[in-house]
């Protein structure tokens, strides 16, 4: 009986400590947040649909992603863990020399990830975040070979109701031809304004050097997006993604929702 006390007791005070924190949504946007899940809350974050376009000299490609889904645990005040799982992805390329057009769709990759913040755990400084891609299916995007990666967000007030994110990461793909891998390695930078306690508004700049031996490049993304809570459990936000130079894509544009358990 004291036993089945103590569980109740432990199980209302988690409950007490998640609903404590302010919301902590990883989208949208390109930084990621220091603030990690209270223990014993659960977030279900989904990405309703986004599509992207692209285009060279030699080909144009749009793809469209449904249902993209990340879930995360707080397992102590300080660490969280994540799986994440793209259900579908279709894809539609176009010679430009021949108009020849070809399809493909299928599964996207799953994602595990784990994140542990410093100082406060309510309102983090920064946080250190590993992750790992499997690949599992053929869908645009998704990875050919396993990949690894690091993350160090850090965020602070710049002033009441303005913010500033930043958050370098480091990647090691596959080569794109032959055996081996290399370093991707590089950082992102936005600003979020707060537009009354539900709403905010965010613009951020991406830039990633990409190290392959066989085709190394550097790519810079600008990004605008909204969130807002429509209650103190569900966020729902929406961004697009602007290429800034010729090796990022041209346009992603996309909504979706959280939800905190």
């Amino acid at each position: 009986m004291h036993l089945v006390r103590f569980a109740f007791i432990a199980l209302m005070l988690s409950s007490v400590s998640a609903q404590a924190r302010e919301f902590c949504a990883q989208r949208p946007g390109q930084t990621s947040s220091p603030c990690t899940a209270a223990p014993g809350a659960v977030y279900l974050e989904l990405g309703i649909a986004d599509w992207s376009h692209d285009s060279d000299a030699d080909q144009r490609v749009t793809a469209l992603a449904l249902g993209d889904m990340q879930m995360r645990s707080g397992i102590d005040p300080h660490t969280e863990i994540g799986i994440g799982w793209t259900p579908f992805s279709r894809g539609r390329l176009t010679a430009r020399a021949t108009g020849d057009v070809t399809h493909t769709s299928g599964i996207g990759a799953i994602s595990l990830s784990a994140q542990r913040s410093f100082g406060d755990a309510a309102d983090p400084l920064f946080a250190l975040g590993a992750g790992i891609t499997i690949p599992m299916g053929k869908g645009p995007g998704s990875s050919e070979d396993w990949e690894f990666s690091l993350i160090a967000p850090i965020s602070f007030e710049l002033s009441p109701g303005v913010g500033f994110d930043i958050t370098p990461e480091l990647s090691f793909p596959k080569n794109e031809q032959g055996d081996g891998r290399h370093a991707a390695f590089g950082a992102s930078a936005g600003i979020g304004f707060a537009a009354g306690e539900k709403t905010e508004f965010a613009a951020d700049i991406r830039i990633v050097r990409d190290d392959d031996p066989f085709d190394p490049s550097s790519a810079a993304i600008a990004g605008l997006s909204v969130s807002h809570l429509l209650s103190d459990k569900i966020q729902l936000d929406a961004g697009a993604l602007f290429g800034v130079n010729r090796s990022a894509p041209d346009l992603q544009i996309g909504a979706g929702l959280a939800f905190r358990f």
